[in-house]
């Protein structure tokens, strides 16, 4: 039996001494995540607070709702940010 190459799949198939991981637990990426893979995301939520708080100041010109912080409306894509 040869030993087996570094770069082998055969190398890399099991966890590591000690792990928890089970028999089907692979791992899919390892290294830093680029905050650049998310940038369509975060654009949307971007494009989601600036419409929604435009929305909320037009809409607070009309008399029946002058008294309300419609402007309030651009929070609405506060938690997609979060997240």
């Amino acid at each position: 039996m040869q030993p087996q190459s570094p770069n082998s799949p055969q190398a890399h198939a099991r966890p590591p001494a000690g792990s928890t991981a089970g028999p089907h637990s692979d791992v899919i990426y390892e290294g830093v995540a680029k905050h650049s893979a998310s940038l369509g995301g975060y654009s949307k939520w971007i494009f989601v607070l600036v419409v929604g708080t435009t929305a909320g100041i037009f809409l607070q010109r009309i008399d029946a709702l002058s008294e309300f912080p419609l402007w309030l409306l651009g929070l609405i894509a506060l938690p997609g940010l979060l997240v």
